[in-house]
């Protein structure tokens, strides 16, 4: 099987379009009930600057459909990928919103899916996240986040989980927050997108309800 978006069409009204391009390859064992995906191969964004998945899955059929997968990456330069001329790397927080609206037409199936990702290494912000762990799971209508960890700059460990839902032309978030920072001074330096002064700070843990949405949060 081999799928792929370009990266630009024309409307029928006339209207050009500009997409980031995705591609997805797999070999597929097929039956009447289900299919087997294997040695999938899924690419968002151009050439280079794009970023690149492997993994397998699963497809059910019949009434009740279900996608099943589980993808993963040693290294995602989440920066390269968003990158323009006019904002060639964003804060990590406006980097996630715009991956989010990059994201938000696509994550939009009309069958239940769970999916889940692995992400050795993400360039973010101009930092490095470690050992990104990822749960999505949607009833065909609504996407439920029910897993993100990661290790942030400032040996911060972050946990997240809740439910992702539409905002404006992104995805939004609501759901519990919990962070250890040991290096909080870093972990701030890395946020506001500067280099780490002043004194040292102790180590910190803050847990929380979180909304993002397009305009705050």
């Amino acid at each position: 099987l081999a799928l792929s978006r370009p990266a630009g069409a024309v409307q029928a009204n006339g209207k050009a379009v500009a997409y980031e391009p995705w591609n997805l390859t797999s070999k597929i064992k097929a039956e009447a009930t289900s299919a087997v995906l294997e040695e999938v191969s899924f690419q968002y964004g151009p050439g280079e600057r794009g970023a690149a998945l492997a993994g397998s899955g699963s497809f059910d059929f019949g009434a009740q459909p279900r996608l099943r997968a589980a993808l993963s990456a040693r290294q995602i330069d989440l920066d390269r990928l968003l990158a323009t001329p006019d904002a060639p790397r964003r804060l990590p927080l406006a980097a996630v919103q715009g991956f989010g609206e990059m994201l938000g037409s696509a994550l939009r199936p009309s069958w239940p899916v769970e999916l889940s990702i692995g992400v050795d290494a993400m360039t973010v912000g101009g930092g490095v996240l470690q050992a990104v762990a990822c749960e999505l799971r949607s009833d065909g209508e609504q996407w439920a986040l029910d897993k993100l960890e990661f290790r942030a700059p400032g040996f911060t460990q972050v946990s997240v989980h809740g439910r992702l839902h539409p905002a404006g032309a992104g995805m939004g978030f609501a759901g519990g927050t919990n962070v250890d920072s040991n290096d909080p001074k870093n972990l701030a330096a890395w946020l506001a997108g500067r280099t780490a002064t002043g004194p040292q700070m102790r180590p910190w843990h803050a847990s929380g309800d979180v909304t993002l949405s397009a305009d705050r949060i």
